[in-house]
């Protein structure tokens, strides 16, 4: 959202409604977005073991327009909430927006799983905080530096990864 502003505050923009308002409106006409095929079985596998999830986004939306994307898609009931890097002012790989939510959740980061697709923000800002760090490589990325602690490609492979962990 603050980027967006910029941009229409310098284009000599200016609008009646909030700039959230703003936001949202402009993520509604510009960003698609749809999940991919075994999310909603591996979300509810991590729900039904009573585990809180969070989602860190580098999104430029901030957490009203992420949370309406969620919303139309049938996703935002797994989820206890959200940190777009937007509202926060930083992005991912950077250490303080990867603690937020296990603070806001009274956990050690050392106790918690990150899951992302991007080897280079989301593993790296996971393993800067401890965080046990997951690669969702749907798209076959080459570049997987540096090294997840667990790849997998289908959120199916996730959602036995979890399994066998969590009965181990």
């Amino acid at each position: 959202m603050i980027r967006s502003l910029l941009i229409y505050h310098r284009l000599g923009m200016h609008f009646d409604i909030p700039p959230e308002d703003v936001d949202l409106e402009f993520c509604k006409a510009a960003h698609t977005f749809s999940h991919k095929p075994g999310i909603e079985n591996a979300l509810q596998t991590i729900r039904g073991a009573g585990l809180p999830m969070a989602i860190i986004s580098n999104s430029p939306f901030g957490y009203r327009a992420l949370d309406w994307h969620l919303q139309q898609n049938e996703l935002d009931t797994y989820f206890d909430f959200i940190v777009s890097s937007t509202d926060y002012g930083l992005q991912k790989p950077h250490p303080l927006l990867m603690r937020i939510p296990a603070d806001r959740l009274g956990l050690d980061p050392t106790d918690c799983w990150f899951v992302g697709d991007v080897a280079p923000v989301d593993v790296a800002g996971a393993k800067a905080v401890g965080m046990a760090a997951f690669l969702y490589n749907s798209r076959g990325f080459e570049d997987k530096t540096p090294s997840a602690d667990v790849e997998f490609d289908h959120w199916d492979e996730f959602t036995e990864i979890f399994t066998t962990t969590r009965s181990s």
